[in-house]
């Protein structure tokens, strides 16, 4: 696994496998990788290293944008 402050992971659809993950030192550099998975059938999620654990900050499902104040988002194509 890849060291950082930001964690991306994705998973299938339907499922709670984790297909992958690496990290990131920066949000914008996790949020990019993200962007790139915008078509994946699934959730890519982005959690934020805290002591002790990990936070949620972001995830997109099935390509859209979930913030967790509830509120959604289209990706810019």
């Amino acid at each position: 696994m890849k060291e950082g402050k930001y964690f991306v992971v994705k998973t299938l659809s339907g499922h709670g496998d984790s297909l992958g993950l690496a990290g990131y030192n920066t949000f914008d550099e996790a949020k990019k990788e993200v962007e790139k998975c915008k078509h994946w059938l699934g959730s890519v999620r982005i959690y934020k290293k805290i002591p002790g654990g990990f936070e949620l900050v972001k995830y997109y499902q099935n390509g859209v944008l979930h913030n967790l104040d509830g509120t959604t988002s289209q990706p810019k194509a």
